[in-house]
């Protein structure tokens, strides 16, 4: 099947509320306007970029596109950043997985997840609804065993960020710097804590996506406790409520 759009890289495009329901947004697709006037149903299941792109309605975001054809469809999914698209490029590559899982998967990990995932983190660590701990564990292998493929994408990112932080350093300095980075160490969630947190009515899905988002916002757990992770956890969660009720018309 011949692409109806054309080869599509990005597209400034904006979020339009009229256009989109919360079942939409539930199932991951969002519709957004392009700057030529044509709507597109994008498959978006990075939950934050989607609710930000949601808050900030009629307003003009760059959006990265990687197309998917079939016999009888095509779909775009849709990254807020380039080395994210190229990592969904590589990962629906993998064995038994296919682009909807490969987006689901980078949707919850993120590129800090995939980045502790080939680093050798636990993959126990991590919960993606419809992929499964057996599924988890084959996705880590299959990043170990492709390490020389995605090393260059996740590097492109934190080679950027030690030029920001130390422009000092020479092109090769900041290269060397960034190879010999490997994620820190996290604090991770222990049984007690997911009890807790079931008992005030917040899942063991929920738990692992909250703590996600956590890691996703870049706030350092290395040096971090039990309770210090579960006050992060519940003020996050209360956001996220905040959020729900405004985007369906409570108070």
């Amino acid at each position: 099947m011949a692409s109806k759009f054309g080869p599509k890289f990005a597209v400034k495009a904006r979020f339009v509320p009229d256009w989109n329901t919360p079942a939409q947004m539930k199932n991951a697709t969002c519709v957004v306007e392009d700057s030529n006037g044509w709507a597109l149903m994008l498959e978006m299941h990075n939950e934050i970029f989607l609710n930000q792109l949601s808050e900030s309605a009629n307003q003009w975001h760059w959006i990265f596109l990687a197309q998917v054809l079939k016999e009888d469809e095509e779909s775009l999914f849709a990254f807020e950043s380039l080395q994210q698209r190229n990592l969904f490029a590589l990962i629906k590559e993998l064995p038994s997985l296919g682009p909807k899982k490969a987006a689901s998967i980078l949707g919850k990990l993120g590129v800090e997840g995939v980045r502790a995932l080939l680093f050798g983190e636990n993959p126990k660590m991590f919960k993606v609804a419809g992929v499964g701990p057996k599924g988890l564990a084959q996705f880590a292998q299959g990043l170990q065993n492709n390490k020389q493929k995605f090393l260059p994408v996740l590097e492109a990112n934190a080679e950027s960020s030690i030029k920001a932080e130390t422009p000092h350093l020479t092109e090769d300095q900041s290269k060397k710097a960034s190879r010999s980075e490997a994620p820190k160490s996290r604090i991770t969630l222990s049984p007690a804590l997911l009890k807790g947190l079931e008992r005030l009515g917040i899942s063991s899905e929920d738990a692992f996506t909250l703590y996600q988002n956590i890691v996703n916002d870049g706030i350092d757990l290395s040096e971090m406790d039990q309770a210090a992770l579960l006050q992060k956890m519940l003020m996050k969660w209360g956001d996220r409520g905040v959020r729900r009720a405004e985007f369906e018309g409570g108070v």
